[in-house]
């Protein structure tokens, strides 16, 4: 070997040249003596691969078998997790998977897109709250007044139903959960109630005929004209009318005549009174039940109350004694003892129950008018 210009060269003579192949995917053929020629192929894997006619990815399909297919099947072609840097979300199943991409920390959270088009969280809000768009994103907010844009609130929920009204309008309950809206009546109609319902009628009557207004325990139609109450009803329950006289009557349709009637100084003069008991102030005594020789007494301006009788077998007097500036209650009390032994001395007298001839009269008078004396009853 010798050196000509900076390069080696080879001097000798070649006896022999041979390549190895490896295990697989290249064979090599022919050697090199004097001279000759090695040739390298592919195999196996390799010369499938080559052998590929087609685009896109190459699947080994069986032992030194190769096919190509225009996708990756993610059931059949690929193993394990995909992680979320790569794509994917790192789980197994969807629960999981969802759960590690979503943005959501906190019970009760929920996403939105926000501004910079990020997918975020947007936390519960306080009790109470509702969600309400603002400026193009949701916010919890509390119920006011002026977030009700549109419908109405039912009365069912604590409004009313209606938007609009009329002066004049009443509401009324219709059933247990909804409101309903009379209008205003005409001038000189008064408010009655016809099948459960308030309603605006007119009361007019003239020397022959009455238009009433009915109230009709039956349930039958309410608010016709009655021409004359005396024929032609054939009507049930009772109903009040107010006749010329200005009286208030109670017609009943079962006996056809007036069962009760109060006259224009509000006094009952046909029918009983059977409401609440009428107090000593109003006229009457605010007292129900009595017993035989009860007596009532004034116990105060307004008020009576009833002393009862005397129940015993001796004969009481009715006494009172004031306190100088007022009267007291009246007491039933006997007969004082002095008064009645020195009476009773005399047999038969009138003070013990006794009778009087003529011959024991003045005697049976002198001795009362001194008795009456002596214990300060008369003083003269």
């Amino acid at each position: 070997m010798s050196e000509s210009g900076g390069a080696y060269q080879d001097m000798g003579t070649v006896r022999s040249v041979g390549i190895t192949a490896p295990a697989a995917g290249i064979t090599a053929t022919g050697t090199v003596t004097s001279s000759g020629t090695i040739t390298l192929a592919l195999a196996n894997d390799l010369a499938a691969l080559e052998g590929l006619g087609s685009t896109g990815f190459a699947k080994r399909t069986g032992s030194d078998t190769w096919t190509t297919q225009v996708s990756i099947d993610l059931t059949a072609d690929v193993t394990g997790a995909l992680q979320i840097a790569n794509g994917g979300s790192g789980q197994t199943t969807r629960q999981a998977a969802f759960d590690a991409l979503s943005p959501l920390a906190s019970t009760g959270g929920m996403i939105f897109r926000n501004s910079l088009g990020n997918n975020v969280q947007r936390s519960i809000g306080a009790d109470g709250t509702y969600l309400k768009a603002s400026g193009g994103l949701p916010v919890w907010n509390f119920l006011s007044g002026s977030d009700i844009g549109n419908g109405t609130v039912a009365a069912v929920v604590g409004g009313t139903g209606f938007s609009t009204y009329t002066s004049g309008d009443m509401l009324y309950a219709t059933s247990g959960i909804a409101l309903g809206k009379l209008g205003i009546g005409s001038s000189g109609q008064v408010l009655a109630v016809f099948s459960g319902a308030p309603a605006w009628v007119t009361l007019s009557s003239t020397s022959s005929s009455f238009a009433a207004t009915r109230f009709d325990t039956s349930g039958a139609t309410a608010g016709i004209a009655l021409a004359n109450r005396a024929t032609g009803l054939t009507n049930t329950g009772v109903e009040w009318y107010c006749p010329a006289t200005g009286e208030a009557h109670l017609y009943n349709y079962n006996t056809l005549a007036d069962s009760f009637v109060i006259n224009g100084s509000g006094h009952v003069t046909t029918g009983e009174w059977r409401g609440t008991v009428v107090a000593a102030a109003y006229g009457g005594t605010g007292i129900t039940s009595y017993a035989v020789g009860d007596t009532l007494y004034a116990n105060s301006s307004t008020t009576l109350a009833k002393l009862a009788g005397n129940t015993t077998t001796t004969k009481k007097f009715l006494t009172q004694t004031g306190t100088g500036s007022a009267s007291q209650a009246p007491v039933w009390t006997s007969p004082v003892t002095g008064w009645a032994a020195q009476s009773c001395s005399l047999s038969r007298t009138l003070l013990c129950g006794g009778s009087a001839t003529l011959d024991n009269l003045s005697q049976v008078l002198s001795t009362l008018i001194n008795d009456l004396r002596s214990f300060g009853v008369i003083t003269t």
